[in-house]
């Protein structure tokens, strides 16, 4: 550590405290220094010699002092400091949560509302993926994670952008699993069963396979929810306000 990193430290323990505290830590810097340096001069005077104990205390109350100091420099104040500085961020992240949303905030969390809708939702939820499943479930999720791309479909808002970029990170995973199902007999079926899968006999294969759909769908749940409860958090309602028409009277 330099010298004038030294000096910023000092400055910054000694500025940064109420003036009755700078008079005090002067006070008691001119005691520290004073009573060993008038105690040696009467053992002096008195004695003609010096003791050595008595040249240790006329070093050590002042090393023991100046090290108490920089402690308060190095530790104490910058510690102060930066936990003033997290209740500050935390302040002005409230007031930004207050703020209305931008219209293009609006538009597009309505469209997310769409793609993960009450079907969709329980879909993700309660859907056992041992057994076949609709293509028409997962239709909502493709277009989601190949068409929601680029600054139209983000969040002017950080914090709810943050939330919508680890639903499309969770959507993504959630497709992988699935494009890895086969066509069933009908075709607007997938199933996870191969050839080796007989009756309610299943490969460990496949049995690790409905694992982990089970896992990316919950994910992809919580991630879409998160979303949600952000947005109603902010004000927003998942459907558009309906304007209510005034009805013309006759006399």
């Amino acid at each position: 550590m330099t010298k004038n990193t030294y000096s910023s430290l000092l400055q910054t323990a000694f500025m940064e405290t109420l003036p009755e505290a700078r008079l005090h830590s002067l006070l008691a810097m001119l005691w520290a220094l004073l009573v060993p340096a008038i105690g040696g001069a009467l053992t002096w005077y008195l004695t003609g010699s010096i003791s050595y104990t008595a040249v240790t205390a006329i070093v050590a109350v002042p090393v023991i002092f100046i090290a108490v100091f920089l402690w308060k420099a190095m530790i104490a104040v910058p510690h102060r400091t930066i936990t003033e500085q997290g209740q500050q961020i935390k302040a002005l992240l409230a007031i930004k949560a207050t703020e209305p949303l931008a219209e293009h905030d609006i538009r597009l969390f309505r469209r997310f509302n769409k793609v993960f809708g009450a079907a969709e939702t329980q879909f993700l939820r309660a859907h056992n993926f041992y057994i076949p499943l609709q293509t028409s479930h997962l239709d909502p999720i493709n277009d989601f994670v190949a068409g929601w791309d680029g600054p139209t479909f983000e969040f002017r808002d950080p914090v709810l952008d943050a939330k919508l970029a680890a639903c499309k990170d969770a959507a993504l995973h959630f497709y992988g699993e699935t494009a890895r199902m086969f066509t069933s007999a009908n075709p607007h079926f997938l199933t996870v069963r191969t050839d080796l899968d007989r009756g309610e006999e299943l490969t460990e294969q496949t049995q690790a396979h409905v694992q982990r759909l089970t896992t990316r769908a919950t994910e992809l749940l919580f991630a879409a929810d998160a979303v949600t409860k952000e947005a109603i958090a902010r004000g927003l309602s998942p459907l558009p306000a309906v304007r209510s028409r005034s009805r013309a009277t006759t006399a």
